[in-house]
């Protein structure tokens, strides 16, 4: 895979279940969001709301907080990935326990070239430090829950190893429609990720409404 000039769209999941250095969850993955932009040649497209979710994986933990930004960037997609683990180092994140509490977790969930809108399977290029799609992506109500709100239409290949099944590819909105229900059950959005607009619903889906087309209050199950 060549260097692409002309940069990349990337989704980023923002998770957070411990309060760390900023205080609280939600306070974490807000300061990461705000690195994100911070670093050279990347630019915001759109951001979620902040949404509480059960812990996936290993389930005797607190609720997370999560969310997912839209950036653009010229950094090629490992840069961005080293970058997003010196965020994390530094909101002092430390791998103790596989899918443990943890005080920010950024991860990269999808590239596309922004030339093409094509999505990039990494196909083995990065080995298993960078695996694009992210191989859990397509079974994570967590990811897709707030991704679907700013951008379902996204294509979403699921790679080969995923938990969800064999390869194909679908857009986000269709993954999180194909979720059982146990898999959103139990998460509710919270508020803004950042000060200024945010995006919800854009892109041709209000994932934030109930069947009244009220917003849907914070006990208020995203899946009926």
């Amino acid at each position: 895979m060549a260097s692409n000039t002309a940069g990349w769209r990337v989704a980023i999941g923002l998770g957070s279940n411990m309060p760390g250095d900023q205080g609280s969850p939600e306070a974490m993955i807000r300061a990461a969001a705000s690195a994100v932009l911070d670093l050279p040649g990347t630019q915001l497209l759109a951001t979620s709301q902040v949404y509480a979710t059960p812990p996936w994986g290993v389930v005797t933990q607190e609720e997370f907080r999560n969310a997912v930004i839209l950036v653009a960037t010229e950094l090629e997609p490992l840069d961005l990935l080293h970058a997003c683990q010196h965020i994390e180092n530094e909101g002092g994140r430390v791998r103790l326990q596989h899918w443990g509490p943890r005080t920010v977790d950024l991860d990269l969930l999808a590239a596309y070239d922004a030339a093409t809108g094509e999505p990039v399977i990494s196909g083995g290029r990065w080995g298993e430090e960078l695996i694009l799609p992210h191989p859990y992506t397509t079974a994570r109500g967590f990811v897709l829950v707030p991704w679907a709100e700013i951008a379902p239409e996204d294509p979403l290949p699921r790679v080969p190893g995923s938990p969800a099944g064999p390869a194909a590819i679908a857009t986000v909105g269709e993954w999180l429609a194909q979720l059982p229900e146990e898999d959103t059950a139990g998460i509710t959005q919270l508020g803004a990720l950042l000060d200024g607009p945010s995006t919800p619903g854009e892109a041709g889906v209000d994932v934030l409404k109930n069947d009244n087309k009220e917003p849907r209050s914070r006990d208020e199950p995203w899946v009926d």
